[in-house]
């Protein structure tokens, strides 16, 4: 018969996938979890934003300014003294003139002192126009 299997010593011509599906999931299971521990980022500051219900899109602005629950400054991700954010500022004016903007955050157990002496800081420095950063509740 056409279908019958020959009695005669032939190759084999099956590979039983099981083993490799097993070491694939391994390994899939293995990336995932070091994704995981690559993508928490030791040298982050934790910053815990307030929330609201809605938000605007804007566009990045280079410029921004987090005040830490220590009542420091934080710019674009590093932490800066005061008369460095001054001299910054002062930067930013001179760039863009009436169109400098800063977007301005602060740390939830942060006094709302601080978050006013920020503002104080850039507007005293000729930067009128904020954006006031805050997580996005769902809902």
């Amino acid at each position: 018969m056409a279908g019958s299997p020959s009695s005669g010593s032939g190759q084999v011509a099956s590979i039983n996938v099981t083993p490799l599906v097993d070491v694939m999931l391994v390994l899939l299971v293995i990336f995932i979890v070091t994704t995981e521990m690559i993508s928490e980022d030791d040298r982050a500051i934790a910053i815990d934003l307030p929330q609201a219900a809605s938000s605007d899109a804007i566009a990045k602005s280079p410029f921004t300014v987090v005040v830490t629950k220590e009542g420091s400054y934080i710019k674009n991700g590093a932490p800066i003294s005061k008369d460095e954010l001054l001299l910054s500022a002062r930067e930013l004016v001179g760039e863009r003139g009436d169109d400098a903007e800063a977007i301005v955050a602060a740390d939830k157990a942060a006094s709302h002192e601080e978050f006013i002496k920020l503002l104080d800081l850039l507007r005293s420095e000729g930067i009128f126009r904020f954006a006031i950063q805050t997580d996005v509740t769902a809902g």
